[in-house]
């Protein structure tokens, strides 16, 4: 099981790296470690399994706040378009 430790200082949480991960435990991960509520989802084509996160931003380790935008770019299924 994967556990998160906040890393708090006085620019925010450290942003967990999610890439490789499946969109909802991602999600989990990005809320727990970092408090944030928005996380906007764009699927994409992408020699991965359907559902993995193929790109995040921000990027592992950027301290971030609870009010920061988090993209996730999810892998599509390869039959449907993107």
């Amino acid at each position: 099981m994967l556990t998160s430790r906040r890393s708090w200082n006085r620019a925010g949480m450290s942003m967990p790296k999610v890439v490789g991960l499946r969109l909802s435990h991602a999600e989990t991960v990005i809320r727990s470690a970092t408090g944030v509520s928005r996380i906007d989802v764009e699927q994409v084509s992408a020699c991965a399994p359907k559902g993995t996160v193929v790109t995040q931003s921000p990027v592992p380790g950027m301290l971030v706040s609870g009010s920061v935008q988090v993209r996730l770019a999810v892998a599509a299924d390869p039959d449907e378009p993107a």
